[in-house]
């Protein structure tokens, strides 16, 4: 298992078949880090911040936001 030093986040498109995520998952799972997060943005690819840029921003939002509280 991979130890990271840094908060990792992962979103990704639930229908996403360039990088699917299965993958995404398995090194999700892979790594040891601090305060790491994966959020799925359900029924979107590979390209969720052209695809769906509110849901994704706001994804990415409420990381940044959870990361300054923590």
């Amino acid at each position: 298992q991979r130890q990271m030093c840094i908060r990792d986040r992962f979103i990704s498109g639930s229908c996403d078949w360039v990088m699917p995520v299965k993958y995404t998952e398995d090194y999700y799972n892979a790594i040891t880090a601090p305060g790491k997060e994966m959020q799925l943005i359900e029924g979107w690819g590979h390209t969720v911040p052209q695809e769906n840029p509110k849901e994704f921003a706001d994804t990415l939002k409420k990381m940044l936001e959870d990361m300054v509280e923590q």
